[in-house]
């Protein structure tokens, strides 16, 4: 008996110390600035992280909890504490203090609320995301621009800290789209100079823009995979022009992928990509010239270099349960009357070098 005592007693301390609880907030850092805050603990030691839904990037956190205080060190992208953030709990709500500590101290009031339903393991495992478009609109008759901007938000019950992350994420993504045209649109105007009649009557009656679309190619946790299509136009301009941006977010993590963070290191994936793509690209040329002599001999050229085995290349890529889709905007592979070209690369060419832990076997293998 003394001895199962002996064992029950060495065993317990075990089990006891990898108990871990999550705390999620909601709540404000200053008079009006909204975040969200999700705290794992174990063994009375914090770690976790929060984002401002203006911004949708995750700040990291980590400290420690006494009873109902939360003591934590706030860190920048370079791994350096960059403020403290000191707050007790009190039933649901939650009052303390920010304060930088680096450069210039500066300290702001912190204001939470307790919320209970986190959900967050739902977005750990491979289940179907529903989601809605939303959508950012500027108009101006005075400047004769159109700017419309579609994301997606995910739709959820209660309050789920990845997908406000998400949400937070892409609404910032399309608001950037929008501000970055509209002040590049002004600032072209101001340098157009007045005096040839047929143009200035062209700038009063043709409507620049900028329409952005959105697609889900991959709707399922743990990787929600995003492609936006943005065409636009400046008015005098020869034709319009079209370029693609890409989002894979994990849910589990609360973090945008590179393509970089599929693959396992020194797999050399770049090489093997820009050869699969290289290959595909040519024939796929070839079959939309309407002859494969000389012309087709330049466009060669053009693949080589637009899809030649810089990371660069690559940067635009979508997931789906086919494979793995690369974008190629106008002009990168091939002239501009070809369009634009997608390659897909089936998991099983890619099967041996990439990696097992980055969510994506459950997230196409449904």
């Amino acid at each position: 008996m003394k001895k199962l005592l002996i064992v029950i007693s060495l065993i317990f301390p075990v089990l006891v110390s990898h108990a871990s609880t999550w705390h999620y907030f909601r709540g404000t850092i200053g008079t009006n600035l909204d975040i969200r805050m999700l705290l794992n603990e174990t063994d009375g030691k914090l770690t976790g992280g929060y984002f401002y839904t203006a911004h949708g990037e995750e700040i990291k956190l980590a400290g420690s909890i006494a009873g109902n205080k939360y003591m934590l060190d706030e860190y920048d992208t370079s791994g350096s504490v960059s403020a403290h953030l000191v707050f007790t709990l009190i039933g649901d709500s939650a009052n303390g203090m920010w304060e930088r500590v680096r450069k210039k101290k500066h300290s702001l009031p912190v204001a939470l609320s307790s919320v209970k339903d986190i959900l967050k393991i739902d977005y750990l495992h491979p289940h179907p995301i529903d989601f809605r478009d939303d959508s950012i609109v500027r108009r101006s008759k005075k400047s004769h621009y159109d700017i419309t901007v579609r994301y997606p938000q995910i739709i959820f019950t209660g309050d789920a800290y990845a997908s406000e992350l998400f949400n937070a994420s892409m609404k910032e993504f399309a608001f950037r789209q929008a501000t970055f045209y509209e002040k590049d649109f002004k600032s072209w105007r101001r340098d157009q100079e007045p005096g040839d009649a047929e143009a200035d009557s062209m700038m009063e009656t043709t409507i620049s823009y900028l329409d952005v679309t959105d697609t889900i190619t991959n709707p399922y946790a743990p990787l929600i995979s995003v492609i936006f299509f943005s065409n636009f136009y400046y008015m005098l301009s020869a034709h319009p022009n079209s370029y693609t941006t890409t989002k894979l977010f994990s849910t589990g993590t609360g973090k945008m992928l590179s393509l970089g963070d599929l693959f396992k290191e020194h797999s050399q994936y770049i090489l093997r990509i820009s050869d699969f793509c290289k290959s595909d690209l040519v024939k796929q040329v070839r079959v939309r010239e309407e002859d494969s002599t000389d012309v087709a001999d330049t466009d060669v050229g053009f693949v080589q270099e637009g899809a030649g085995p810089k990371p660069e290349n690559f940067k635009s890529f979508s997931i789906s349960p086919d494979g793995i889709t690369f974008h190629f905007d106008p002009y990168q592979v091939a002239a501009y009357v070809f369009g634009d070209f997608e390659v897909t690369i089936p998991f099983s060419k890619l099967q041996d070098i990439l990696r097992t832990d980055s969510g994506l076997d459950e997230a196409v293998k449904r």
